[in-house]
């Protein structure tokens, strides 16, 4: 079995917009880990996947990502623009994750984007990440608007990850953070 290698490591991070509203937070995640992140809204736990994505600077300290790492980032909520006439398929070979598409996204795939209820819309962006060739993938609040069958795809997913690269994921759903995490933070 191959030995895990470290993809991010976080040293003395302060992040915030105008000033820092976490810090200092330190901790590290290999390759095959899952790291769970919760605590009560606001504390900083989107802002810091927003640093740790590079959309947002750091205050101070370091982050570390091991050479070449690549990162796909599924944000909050994600804004939809019914202006874009994408259709899922097309929306997923942005990222090359149409292929390993689960059946639940499948029977939508020639659907528009932005015929979509909201929680196969917020699927369809987290099996974006999930989807991709990414080293790291960084999920906020993946679970939110999902049906059950939504959420079974996902745990299992998760469940079955690869050794290969490494999982941050913000959740207030503790079932998800029980299931799929090898441990949680809270902030």
């Amino acid at each position: 079995m191959k030995e895990a290698s470290k993809i991010i490591e976080l040293i003395n991070v302060y992040v915030g917009y105008t000033r820092p509203v976490l810090g200092p937070v330190n901790f590290s995640v290999s390759s095959g880990e899952i790291l769970g992140i919760t605590g009560a809204n606001g504390k900083g736990k989107t802002t810091l996947l927003k640093a740790i994505a590079g959309s947002i600077p750091v205050f101070k300290g370091q982050i570390v990502k091991a050479k070449g790492t690549k990162i796909m980032h599924q944000g909050q909520r994600p804004v939809r623009s019914d202006d874009i006439p994408l259709l899922v398929k097309e929306f997923l070979e942005l990222t090359d994750s149409v292929k390993n598409a689960p059946d639940y996204l499948k029977r939508v795939l020639h659907e528009p984007v932005r015929s979509l209820s909201g929680g196969q819309y917020n699927f369809m962006h987290t099996w974006a990440c999930i989807g991709s060739d990414a080293d790291l993938i960084l999920l906020d609040e993946p679970s939110d608007n999902l049906d059950q069958e939504g959420m079974d795809i996902l745990f299992s997913t998760l469940a079955a990850r690869s050794q290969e690269r490494a999982y941050l994921i913000i959740s207030h759903e503790k079932s998800l953070l029980k299931k799929t995490c090898d441990r949680v933070m809270e902030f």
